[in-house]
């Protein structure tokens, strides 16, 4: 069992707070951090609920919410791409196909930093988790997870290769937060694991960094105040985060979409219909297609995949389109936008499957904000 212990004073007494409490409570001190939190490890299964009357809090792990299934030739898939049309990305990009100033941070399991779609648009301060090291060098992929969803948001477009993602020009933040995998475990790919604590520094670094949106398309179904913590926090330096709602197909919340100030993103089919395996509840926002996807895989190629992982990055990629369009527009008010004219599909109105609706780029642009007074 692992636990995180949050206290301010951690960053005044990084080597006192957390030696005292190893101490106290008989656990073993696994690592303290700078962004004030502490990891701790115990075997006593017994005590979880003692622990977290003191102040602990349990750290869950979440998981990457698709997998991607290679293809095998390289032909250009842009009209394999159904997405672009639903979410009217053609008729958007008319208007705008994104800021260079635009900032958008990726936490999943890395990127092929190799791959011709993202010649240029890796940040140089793109940052591994694990290794605490910054660099673009360290964040490559070896699960493939990353590289899918960095390549819905910003595979280059009109390049003669396999894809065009939604957002042009801003750079890609990577922030490669996924554990190792260990070669002696074969029932188990730890590469698509995420503690909560190893969350909570990249959301912190991508806020420390100025993401304006942060991309999490993973997710478990432990609530841990710490992430809700770290969320609120970068909601309130100005960054705006989705995170995918689930694979389960159930009304189960999964975490981080469902905290507070997160955008919960379902996945809907190429005929709009809701997918199966769509996790819905009453913390979803909105939907996006994420059924039989094309992107990019870390094999320098291109790869399909189904699952709200998908579609948290075509939201990322048109709420980014839409600052990029009304860079005067705050957090709220792009997220109403947002919202409003998402198309609405299922029963009218919000519902627990597509929330507000499909998402829609070119119908959010083409309103601009009106204020209505009374007297």
């Amino acid at each position: 069992m692992r636990l995180i212990h949050m206290n301010s004073s951690i960053k005044q007494h990084l080597l006192m707070m957390p030696l005292k409490l190893d101490k106290t409570f008989d656990l073993e001190l696994i690592e303290f951090s700078s962004y004030g939190f502490a990891v701790y490890a115990s075997d006593d299964l017994d005590r979880q609920n003692e622990y977290v009357s003191y102040g602990f809090n349990i750290n869950y792990e979440s998981y990457v919410t698709s997998k991607f299934l290679p293809i095998l030739d390289k032909d250009p898939y842009y009209n394999d791409q159904y997405a672009l049309q639903m979410m009217e990305i053609e008729e958007a990009w008319t208007l705008t196909e994104g800021d260079p100033n635009y900032l958008i941070a990726i936490i999943d399991t890395g990127i092929d930093t190799d791959h011709p779609e993202f010649l240029d648009r890796i940040s140089p301060l793109s940052y591994n988790v694990i290794t605490d090291t910054v660099g673009i060098s360290a964040v490559e992929d070896s699960n493939g997870h990353g590289t899918g969803v960095a390549g819905v948001i910003g595979a280059i477009k009109d390049n003669s290769e396999g894809v065009a993602g939604i957002v042009q020009q801003s750079q890609l933040l990577i922030i490669k937060a996924s554990e190792n995998d260990d070669p002696t475990t074969t029932d188990k790919d730890e590469s698509e694991s995420f503690s909560d604590s190893n969350i909570i520094k990249a959301i912190n670094y991508a806020s420390e960094k100025g993401a304006d949106i942060i991309n999490l398309s993973l997710g478990g179904q432990g609530y841990n105040p710490s992430v809700q913590q770290a969320v609120t926090q970068a909601y309130e330096n100005g960054s705006i985060i989705v995170a995918a709602s689930g694979n389960d197909g159930n009304n189960q919340y999964m975490y981080p979409a469902s905290y507070d100030n997160v955008i919960s993103v379902g996945a809907v089919d190429d005929l709009e219909q809701i997918a199966d395996y769509s996790n819905f509840n009453d913390k979803v926002d909105i939907t996006a297609p994420g059924s039989e996807i094309v992107s990019t895989s870390n094999t320098g190629g291109y790869a399909i995949s189904s699952g709200t992982s998908l579609a948290a990055p075509q939201v990322t990629a048109v709420i980014a389109l839409f600052q990029s369009y009304y860079p005067n527009f705050t957090d709220d008010q792009v997220i109403s936008q947002i919202e409003l004219t998402a198309k609405d599909s299922g029963v009218v109105g919000y519902d627990v499957y597509y929330g507000h609706g499909i998402i829609q780029a070119y119908q959010a642009m083409l309103l601009d904000p009106i204020t209505i007074t009374f007297e």
